[in-house]
């Protein structure tokens, strides 16, 4: 797994490029699929959360674990902001409605975040990686998860000597999906290989005493 904002805060090009070729050639080249934690959260659950989180089959009793749960499972991701607020929001007098309008919230900061650092790293001062290739309107529009892919597309383009630096020419390899093209011959040629990501937002509960 490995933060989806780890692209986005590389303030020059030479940092971002030395971060790439790590992580494309000890990490990503050698896997099928991979996880992008775009947001994490603890649940400090009581004895009534837990009880709650175990009828939703959220967690397994007693154990200290990490619920990966993608961002298209709005059930799921429902479920723990729940748990996030219902053990606290007892002792205020909550609502179940009241906490159904701060999941509603959270959802939304969920999205902010997913989409906001890409903006950030496309309109924010102080960058100095080749931010004029992301402001073209072909890439402006682009979902999260492609823009995320093509960081890493463009940088197989320009390190093996295909494309220039800052030409953005990743689309040539990748298809819409956030896959490589594999019937393309540069693909083949240099035996380039991406896995499959999916963006998850990361529940931890720690370990509770037995009665």
């Amino acid at each position: 797994m490995i933060d989806f904002s780890l692209l986005y805060t590389c303030f020059t090009q030479e940092n971002q490029q030395r971060i790439l070729n790590f992580l494309y050639h000890w990490y990503l080249k050698t896997r099928s699929d991979v996880y992008l934690r775009v947001d994490s959260r603890t649940l400090a659950l009581d004895n009534w959360g837990w009880g709650l989180a175990l009828r939703w089959n959220l967690f397994r009793e007693y154990e200290g674990q990490s619920l990966l749960v993608p961002l298209e499972d709005v059930n799921t991701l429902c479920r723990c902001l729940a748990l996030c607020h219902a053990s606290t929001a007892r002792g205020h007098g909550n609502s179940w409605e009241e906490i159904a309008l701060l999941v509603e919230w959270d959802l939304k900061d969920l999205e902010r975040k997913y989409e906001g650092d890409r903006l950030l790293r496309m309109f924010g001062r102080g960058f100095n990686t080749g931010q004029s290739v992301w402001r073209r309107a072909d890439r402006h529009a682009q979902p999260a998860l492609q823009t995320f892919v093509l960081h890493i597309a463009d940088f197989l383009m320009e390190t093996h000597g295909i494309a220039e630096a800052g030409s953005g020419r990743g689309e040539e390899i990748l298809g819409p999906e956030g896959r490589l093209r594999e019937d393309n011959p540069i693909v083949e040629h240099f035996q380039f290989r991406l896995p499959r990501f999916h963006p998850v937002c990361v529940f931890e509960v720690p370990a509770r005493s037995i009665p």
